[in-house]
């Protein structure tokens, strides 16, 4: 490849290249240690890996715009368009765009080349380590998600079985375990050497961010149950886990409620469901707060409903009389969420302790609830109550994704 070519190519990779986490100097990385990866094998075509390196992000800003969109896919037409146009041959072309479609392989769309596997792995290599790490903290920052998540307890999360997006959930999910998938004995090799930079700084950060939740939460407590005053007391309760205030604050919701259960609904699910199902206009678009409190506003449609109140609604549950032939004499758990704002405070907590009590004084035999099978988080939280699952999976209506029943005998 000669230098004018170069230039064409470069030129219009800078044209495509917005995201700051995949900029150009992403792309460069990734060609210099593809050249690298190369020097290793044989048979290898430089054009074709050259136009690959650099023209492999070229469809990022597709794929921001719109997540349905696989950028490697995209990347992969744009790549062929622009070539052919520019007085490549097809036969080039194809080879480059074949690259280009492979080197985000998740299931299908294996690389097979010797060009495409080399780009697959310098192209992975530019996301472990240090670097990656980096990367992968400039990305989120850039969405707006969280470095970490916190349990309902006020714990923090270390990301491997979280369902909302943050940066441990980033690393347990992706970064983790890609020191395997590589290709090429170079690609390998490389990565292997920089597996310990990203180790250390999870481990390290992951401490680092617990200490003060354990140690400091330790020490607040202390300073506010040497407050005498029972006022103070009740009001803290929620950081504590006991104490009267939490139960109090507890009671049945009414028409005033709507505006602010409709928010906390819209929110909570925006938070936990965003991530499973990938589709910002059922989230954005269909899921607004004034069209479901107008929805709420019909005669019953709050009844079953409980809020927890301590001068803010900041969370709720419902239940309805179980309809299920599986388990008579039953109740359903139709709707458990805190708004996302004061998780971790002891709420949900004491919302489900205060409707179990309720269920207990019923009489009923169990209790069931439907769950997305993917809501890691969500699960953990019933299973810590005692709720099993029952073997029983549906699809989720409109959507490719499952939900699992899960019960509790004779809470």
């Amino acid at each position: 490849m000669d230098g004018k070519t170069y230039l064409l190519l470069e030129d219009y990779m800078k044209s495509c290249m917005k995201d700051s986490a995949h900029d150009r100097e992403h792309i460069y990385r990734v060609l210099y240690t593809a050249l690298e990866i190369a020097d290793e094998e044989k048979d290898v075509d430089i054009d074709v890996l050259i136009a690959a390196c650099l023209l492999h992000d070229i469809a990022r800003q597709e794929q921001f715009d719109d997540p349905e969109v696989c950028h490697a896919h995209a990347g992969a037409e744009k790549a062929y368009a622009f070539l052919v146009e520019h007085g490549f041959s097809k036969e080039f072309a194809e080879r480059v765009s074949g690259c280009i479609r492979t080197h985000r392989y998740r299931r299908n769309d294996r690389p097979e080349s010797i060009e495409a596997k080399i780009l697959f792995d310098a192209d992975k290599i530019d996301v472990s380590g240090a670097v990656g790490i980096a990367r992968t903290l400039l990305y989120k920052g850039e969405v707006s998600e969280p470095l970490y998540s916190v349990a309902e307890d006020g714990s923090v999360l270390n990301g491997a079985h979280d369902s909302a997006p943050s940066f441990f959930q980033e690393y347990k999910y992706k970064l983790e375990g890609l020191y395997s998938n590589f290709f090429t004995g170079k690609g390998r090799e490389i990565a292997a050497g920089r597996k310990q930079a990203a180790q250390d700084f999870y481990r390290n950060m992951l401490q680092e961010v617990r200490e003060p939740y354990e140690k400091g939460r330790e020490r607040l407590q202390k300073i506010l149950q040497g407050n005498s005053a029972e006022r103070i007391k009740e009001n803290t309760a929620a950081l504590s886990g006991t104490g009267s205030g939490k139960r109090n604050a507890i009671r049945r919701a009414v028409r005033e409620d709507i505006p602010r259960i409709a928010e906390i609904l819209i929110f909570a699910k925006r938070t936990a469901y965003r991530p499973i199902f990938r589709d910002d206009p059922v989230s954005f678009n269909e899921m607004q707060v004034v069209k479901l409190a107008g929805e709420l506003e019909r005669e019953g449609a709050i009844e079953d409903m409980v809020v927890y109140d301590d001068g803010i609604v900041r969370g709720l549950i419902e239940r309805k009389t179980g309809d299920s032939p599986d388990y008579p004499d039953s109740v359903q758990l139709c709707s458990y969420y805190v708004d996302p704002f004061f998780q971790g405070g002891g709420i949900g907590k004491a919302l489900m302790e205060y409707f179990l009590e309720e269920v207990r004084e019923c009489g009923c035999r169990s209790i069931y609830l439907w769950v997305l099978e993917k809501n890691s988080r969500a699960r953990g939280i019933y299973e810590s109550y005692g709720f099993v699952f029952d073997g029983t999976r549906q699809i989720e209506e409109g959507t490719p994704e499952y939900l699992r029943r899960y019960v509790l005998q004779n809470p």
